[in-house]
């Protein structure tokens, strides 16, 4: 069951899915070979003080399976296990402005080129 995270008079948009990087570098505990849409995810460590690492969007397979092989986003597997989520969101402007608050309300680790655009709030999962 996806979870819906949106506000009022803003896009919805639903987790999918969420996995793990493990320390081959696969994305595992998702099915990644069926997600074909566009939209933004999140990567993050887990371990005994979690941090967002990555903010982005696009064609989310592409974008994960690149990130798998970035050592900016694999050195952050030392503080532990690199997490992931993303949600699908079809309209181009409306990644742009979710990304942009990601980014501002997380502040990934790795990355600085977001959309110079309005955010667009989601309601946040904890």
């Amino acid at each position: 069951m996806s979870e819906s995270i949106g506000m009022p008079n803003n896009p919805r948009i639903y987790m999918e899915s969420c996995g793990y990087i493990d320390a081959a570098k696969e994305a595992v505990g998702t099915t990644m070979s069926g997600v074909t849409a566009g939209g933004v995810y999140v990567i993050w460590h887990g371990g005994p003080k979690p941090w967002t690492v990555r903010v982005g969007q696009g064609d989310i397979r592409q974008r994960i399976t690149e990130h798998r092989d970035d050592p900016d986003i694999l050195a952050y597997r030392t503080r532990g296990r690199l997490l992931l989520t993303w949600a699908t969101v079809p309209k181009q402007a409306d990644r742009d402005g979710i990304e942009r608050f990601l980014a501002n309300h997380y502040g990934p680790l790795v990355g600085d080129a977001w959309p110079d655009v309005t955010p667009i709030p989601v309601n946040l999962l904890a």
